[in-house]
């Protein structure tokens, strides 16, 4: 398979006939100097310009020299890395290959050519880091490639780029977010302590604060001596110390459970005196009529009760009772 490798340079600026013709890298580098304002024997003889457009054009070719020079160049310094095919060697054998493998090998060197020629570019704009070899630098040649060079921009895959107003923003919106948050309860318990500004309102959000419902907790277990129940910090008195909130209420809980049974149990047996004495609370003028019958056996005689039943004399029991 022969290859034929041709190069063509353009100036889009112009209107019409903005391209070279196709040849060789060097003959098509001298034929387009005439697009660029310099002609071929000037561009070919003195190699040095002094107009803006022909100043970054010599530049541009000098640039691309730092670029394999043609695909040749690449398969003679690659050897066999030039094909894409050895991506199918396994154990030193190759299967079949594909009819069109010859296509897919030449995209290959074009591909590498390109990247080769963008890191010409990118090489110009870093500047070598060895210093050795800063004696052969090609440093611009006139303010024209010198401000070119001052333009260029490569981007660096070892630097990530971020916006310094989203940072700001972030960092100025979470500082008045704190600020706020630290100022705004002193400044309600100060209109609370003045003028009585929304004081249920501040009171149960005093009370919702963690350590006034620890606060809370202890004195439901009648624990502690406690001042400042509506500050951040409600306190003790000097010395006193504080049980374990955690074995207080489990003992509680237990103490309530006994109570609860012992008390129920009880209410089982006393139900129907604890409803006759309440029937008796509620009016103190009437008797019920088995209270009466009933009161010579468990009432003493001298007692206000039976006195106003020997008071009272006879008794209409009605029909039943003179039968």
């Amino acid at each position: 398979m022969g290859c034929t490798s041709q190069y063509q340079f353009c100036n889009p600026s112009l209107p019409s006939n903005n391209c070279g013709p196709l040849g060789s890298l060097p003959d098509a580098q001298s034929q387009a100097a005439p697009l660029f304002g310099m002609s071929t024997a000037d561009f070919e003889g003195t190699g040095e310009a002094n107009g803006t457009m022909i100043s970054r054009y010599q530049w541009l070719v000098y640039i691309t020299g730092y670029a394999a020079t043609s695909v040749s160049y690449l398969i003679n310094s690659l050897g066999p890395s030039a094909l894409s095919s050895p991506r199918y060697l396994n154990t030193g054998v190759i299967g079949s290959l594909p009819d069109d493998q010859w296509k897919t090998d030449v995209k290959y060197w074009w591909a590498i050519y390109l990247a080769s020629l963008q890191a010409g570019f990118v090489d110009t704009a870093r500047g070598s880091t060895d210093p050795v070899l800063d004696p052969y630098k090609l440093l611009p040649f006139n303010s024209h490639v010198q401000e070119m060079c001052d333009n260029q921009k490569i981007r660096s895959a070892g630097h990530v780029s971020f916006s310094i107003f989203g940072l700001y923003f972030t960092l100025v919106t979470g500082l008045l977010i704190i600020t706020i948050s630290f100022t705004l309860e002193p400044i309600f318990k100060c209109l609370y302590n003045r003028r009585k500004y929304q004081e249920y309102t501040y009171l149960e959000w005093a009370a919702s604060e963690t350590l006034q419902l620890q606060r809370i907790g202890f004195q439901g277990t009648n624990a502690g001596t406690w001042t400042g129940c509506t500050d951040a910090v409600p306190v003790t008195k000097s010395g006193e110390i504080l049980p374990s909130l955690a074995l207080q209420y489990s003992s509680s809980n237990t103490e309530i459970g006994s109570e609860i049974g012992k008390v129920s149990t009880e209410a089982k047996g006393e139900m129907v005196s604890t409803s006759n004495s309440a029937n008796g609370e509620r009016d103190e003028d009437s008797v019920s009529l088995d209270d009466l019958l009933d009161a010579s056996e468990y009432v003493e005689s001298d007692s206000p009760r039976v006195q106003a039943v020997s008071a009272a004399g006879h008794i209409d029991h009605g029909p039943q009772a003179t039968q």
